[in-house]
């Protein structure tokens, strides 16, 4: 069950609300997997159509706390825009497994002029920004839309 995607967080939650985490599955015991996972709460992943990678993952400071944040890249094969997008989840690293986020990003389109670099750092900058209401996060290649700032 760990091992389906749609499975793995009622699994995990089950286990840990009777106290027995230690029968979770050793390959799946890791933030990484969860926050896979958790890409897919409220729907349901369907490996047709749907694609999610593993990007990276980035030891962060906020307000003097450490966090660790989980970069994918996740696409819907029947959706018109073919390009992958990217989120970051960020937890606390002092609370151990987790499957509520300290924060999650909205998705952001990878451009075709965009490197996978550079999409990190435009979450890495919208997570480190997120109290900040009326900043915005400056993307070079980005439409010229309202909230975007275009050549």
């Amino acid at each position: 069950m760990a091992s389906d995607i749609n499975g793995r967080l009622p699994l995990f939650n089950k286990l840990k609300k009777a106290n027995v985490l230690s029968h979770f599955p050793a390959a799946y015991n890791s933030q990484q997997y969860l926050a896979e996972a958790l890409l897919f709460e409220g729907s349901k992943y369907n490996h047709v159509k749907d694609s999610v990678v593993f990007v990276t993952q980035k030891s962060l400071q906020f307000k003097e706390k450490q966090y660790t944040g989980y970069y994918f890249k996740k696409r819907n094969k029947e959706d018109y825009d073919k390009n992958f997008s990217m989120y970051v989840l960020i937890f606390e690293n002092e609370k151990g497994l987790q499957t509520k986020p300290f924060y999650e990003s909205d998705a952001m389109r990878i451009e075709d002029t965009d490197r996978d670099k550079d999409v990190i750092e435009y979450l890495t900058e919208a997570f480190e920004l997120k109290d900040r209401k009326r900043a915005d996060i400056y993307r070079p290649h980005g439409y010229g839309m309202y909230g975007h700032h275009g050549l």
